[in-house]
């Protein structure tokens, strides 16, 4: 249905969730990361990196770099 395999909307979905969690400002990045199931904050930054194209650092500095369609 969506085009994906289970596994990757899993990932993607956290991942778009965790960016929320990262403009609400609620949360410290590593809190995120071991929300959504990251062992490591490396592990995390790279995945996120890879679907929304900015660290978390980078989203929680200036939310307007944010280049995934997805929010």
């Amino acid at each position: 249905m969506t085009g994906y395999s289970i596994g990757e909307y899993t990932r993607n979905r956290k991942l778009y969730l965790a960016a929320l969690d990262i403009l609400s400002g609620k949360d410290n990045l590593l809190e995120i990361a071991f929300k959504y199931g990251y062992e490591t904050y490396e592990s995390f930054n790279k995945a996120f990196v890879r679907f929304h194209e900015i660290t978390p650092t980078g989203l929680r500095r200036d939310p307007s770099n944010l280049s995934c369609s997805c929010l």
